[in-house]
């Protein structure tokens, strides 16, 4: 599933039921937004800003990311947590050509996830949870 692909926009308003996905691109060589303030969310890959811009705003509700979670991949990612709680199996936090991430866990949510990598990605967390998945 692609929110803004190829030069285009596109948004996404999850506040309950069930999205099921093995792969969500949120902006794809275009700019793209999914807010989730409930309901469920599970993907293979959660992949926010690549080429282009992506946000992903959680209020709520619950998020299961069974591969990989990646933010800014050679291109401008946001992914912030301030309620609900997330899972996710491994996380990229910037990846391609720039320097510049930042992790912030913190403002009363938990984090769990590997160390940044270079890019132009950001992750923070004002609330909620967010944990490492269980290796099998």
């Amino acid at each position: 599933m692609r929110l803004g692909a190829y030069s285009a926009e596109g948004t996404a308003e999850i506040i309950g039921g069930q999205l099921i996905a093995g792969e969500i691109q949120v902006g794809h060589n275009g700019s793209g937004t999914i807010s989730l303030s409930g309901g469920a969310v599970s993907a293979g890959v959660l992949d926010i800003g690549t080429e282009a811009s992506g946000t992903f705003t959680m209020l709520g509700g619950s998020l299961d990311v069974t591969e990989q979670l990646v933010v800014g991949r050679y291109g401008e990612g946001r992914f912030t947590l301030g309620g609900g709680s997330a899972t996710v199996a491994s996380a990229l936090v910037g990846s391609g050509y720039s320097y510049n991430s930042l992790t912030t866990p913190g403002g009363g949510g938990t984090g769990a996830l590997d160390d940044p990598f270079y890019g132009n990605g950001r992750l923070d967390v004002t609330g909620g949870s967010l944990d490492r998945a269980s290796s099998p």
